[in-house]
């Protein structure tokens, strides 16, 4: 430092010099510590982290001094950022106690922060609050063990199947096994297997009281194996352990997951209760509503009547009675079931599409309805819509075509009878005049409208049927058959109703289709009809009731009361005993 230096430069001219240049050397200071590390006290297994900070430095470089004097540490498989300010580490026991300390170097030296201690933080282990319950559980269903610990910082359930404990893991049949609820399906594999729950953290590790599962050996019983309920009805069955169920057959029953049955559709099912490999049955039998509406008119506007008929006509009422006391006492539905009767007289048109209308506004897919009218026929027909109508109170007329309107609504099965005499019972369909012997017209007329109104057969319209044939001939294009809404008995007959009844008239007794369809129902037994024109098969079929009726009936009087039945095959099951 101080020194002058020149150049000389030399040929054979002679030599020069350059001009002289000094040399002094600069004075540089050491780094300086801004900030030194602190102690650190860290849990085993936590990660240390010492700081420090220097100005002026171009290196640095930890060092550790674990009792020896000071050494440089350098970056590999246990220290990081040992050439940097920040310094780090996982927390072992064997580096508790070693003091650290930053080297900062520069051109001017090298200085040293001050020393900073790790020292490892003794941890408690953690503590089981709460051990596992043996269970009983069967087959299916589901095994829940439960546990808990503080201060745990993970956990494993193990099991014991007799060769030691095992660490148990999440996949297609255990659940939760990193939690303190451990979940799976009870299984004859497992019954016996004890459970334990391990718990983790920096001062060790515990474990829980061992706990059992058992495959539980149940037989399922329920509250009752048979049950009839009526449809759109339910009930409730109980068993004596947890079971699933299920139905048969959803469309007829279906079943909860609490065991509440409802009744969907009339016909049976059978309920299981199960459990493991234990079950139980419940054979459910799901009936019809029967419903019936009896409208009888007694008194009738003398205007409305023809000369000889009276305005007072007790018979309806009895013919109705008669059919409710059938109904109520005698017969039930195809399925078992019971009719609920509904009774009523001298009701206007609108009141009878009115009360039909309540009296079935409960039906549902599958329930049956039947309305029967017993009055006079209208004589006063024009036209093919007011073919077939029916005198009713207070000189109203109730059209076939409004009242097959208001019961093609309403859901399930609709029997409809009609018992009509008088001169209006011979009206034909429109024709131009009225009159006549020809009272087929009349039911027909009655079967038209209701065939026209049919929702289950306006696929065409019923001129094209030629009667019904359409019903119990297949369809060309499906080769399905079709099947009627409306169930229909019909029947009619000319001059007054008294003809006959009162024992005054020609063939007196035994005139009326009611008269005769109490006799092929009889009173007990077997039904006379389904003897006599059946298979005696203990069934009563529109065709078997016609047969007899029409049979016991035809030709004793010109007065007689012809009957008519829709569907032309007549195999609808009417009622059983």
């Amino acid at each position: 430092s101080g020194v002058q230096f020149r150049l000389s430069a030399k040929n054979a001219g002679g030599t020069v010099y350059s001009s002289a240049a000094t040399f002094t050397l600069k004075t540089v200071s050491k780094p300086v510590i801004t900030s030194n590390p602190a102690s650190q006290t860290v849990a085993a297994g936590g990660t240390v982290i010492f700081t420090a900070g220097a100005s002026g430095a171009t290196s640095y470089r930890w060092q550790a001094n674990s009792g020896s004097g000071w050494k440089d540490i350098f970056d590999g498989s246990f220290y990081s950022g040992t050439a940097t300010t920040r310094l780090s580490f996982e927390a072992k026991a064997s580096v508790s106690g070693v003091q650290f300390r930053l080297s900062a170097t520069n051109a001017g030296g090298t200085v040293y922060s001050n020393a900073a201690v790790f020292t490892l933080r003794t941890v408690s282990k953690p503590v089981i609050t709460s051990h596992p319950t043996s269970q009983t559980v069967a087959a299916g269903y589901t095994v829940t063990f439960t546990a808990g610990a503080s201060g745990a910082t993970s956990y494993r359930w193990q099991a014991n199947s007799g060769s030691g404990w095992k660490d148990v893991y999440d996949g297609s049949f255990y659940s939760g096994t990193t939690t303190t609820r451990l979940s799976f399906e009870a299984k004859a594999s497992v019954s016996g297997v004890q459970f334990r729950l391990s718990a983790k953290n920096a001062g060790g590790t515990v474990y829980s009281n061992a706990a059992t599962f058992r495959l539980q050996s149940v037989t399922v019983t329920l509250s009752q194996s048979t049950a009839t309920i009526k449809n759109g009805a339910s009930l409730t069955l109980t068993a004596n352990t947890s079971v699933t169920w299920s139905s048969s057959n959803t469309s007829v029953a279906t079943v909860s997951s609490s065991g509440v049955v409802f009744g969907a559709y009339p016909g049976t099912a059978t309920i299981t209760a199960r459990a493991g490999s234990s079950s139980a049955t419940c054979r459910v039998t799901v009936q019809a509503n029967y419903r019936a509406l009896l409208v009888s008119q007694m008194h009738f506007d003398p205007s409305h009547v023809p000369a000889g008929q009276g305005a007072t006509q007790y018979r309806w009422t009895t013919a109705r009675d008669q059919w409710a006391t059938i109904l109520r006492s005698r017969v039930h539905g195809p399925d078992g079931g019971s009719y609920t009767v509904t009774t009523d007289v001298d009701l206007t048109a609108s009141q009878i599409l009115n009360k039909a209308a309540s009296t079935f506004s409960g039906a549902r897919d599958g329930d049956v309805s039947l309305i029967a009218l017993f009055t006079h026929g209208d004589e006063s027909s024009t036209n093919n819509y007011n073919a077939g109508a029916l005198l009713c109170y207070n000189s109203t007329s109730l059209y076939m075509p409004d009242l097959a309107n208001v019961l093609a609504k309403v859901p399930g099965k609709v029997i409809v009878i009609v018992e009509a005499c008088g001169s209006g019972a011979l009206t034909r369909s429109f024709s131009g005049s009225a009159g006549g012997e020809s009272d087929v017209d009349f039911t027909r007329s009655i079967i038209s409208a209701f065939a026209e109104a049919d929702p289950m057969l306006r696929v065409k319209e019923f001129n094209e049927i030629e009667g019904d044939a359409m019903i119990t001939v297949p369809e060309p294009d499906t080769n399905e058959f079709l099947t009627s809404k409306f169930v229909i008995l019909a029947a009619a007959g000319y001059r007054e109703t008294q003809w006959g009844y009162d024992g005054t008239g020609p063939g007196s007794g035994g005139l009326y289709m009611t008269d005769e369809a109490i006799k092929a129902i009889g009173t007990s037994g077997s039904f006379p009809a389904d003897t006599q024109y059946g298979n005696s098969d203990g069934k009563l079929t529109m065709r078997e009731l016609w047969s007899y009726i029409y049979n016991q009936l035809a030709y004793k009087s010109s007065y007689w009361q012809k009957p008519n039945i829709y569907p032309s095959d007549g195999s609808y099951v009417l009622f059983i005993r």
